[in-house]
């Protein structure tokens, strides 16, 4: 007996329903974290500027941050859409400082979460 376009279609429903429920829900999950730099250039005693490395969906609208080695928050920027960002300070010559890239959180739903992650870059200024 040959099979019908019914049963063939009937066929094809059963198996792809077999082949989701066979596959648990928390394999279609994921958590995935990007890798973030920032380089620190000191302009001068006033003002600082860097960059952020990392994907681009994880470039802009980010605030870094600049302390001291006590962590005494001493300016606050945020990195454009590229990655750029600069900060106005009064920092003291030969002191090291600590720029501090915040993470961000790119995409987060029940099943799926995506973060950019912070980056701490100490520096000296000049």
């Amino acid at each position: 007996m040959k099979a019908g376009p019914k049963l063939r279609i009937g066929l094809l429903a059963v198996c792809a329903t077999a082949a989701v429920i066979a596959v648990p829900s928390s394999a279609l999950a994921h958590d995935k974290k990007y890798d973030t730099t920032t380089t620190v250039v000191v302009k001068n005693t006033s003002i600082v500027d860097g960059q952020i490395a990392s994907v681009s969906r994880c470039l802009g609208a980010r605030t870094v941050s600049i302390f001291t080695t006590a962590g005494t928050l001493i300016s606050r920027a945020q990195s454009d859409a590229a990655g750029k960002w600069q900060a106005k300070v009064k920092l003291d010559k030969g002191t090291t400082y600590s720029a501090v890239v915040s993470r961000k959180r790119i995409r987060k739903t029940r099943k799926h979460k995506h973060i950019c992650l912070g980056e701490t870059m100490p520096f000296v200024s000049a």
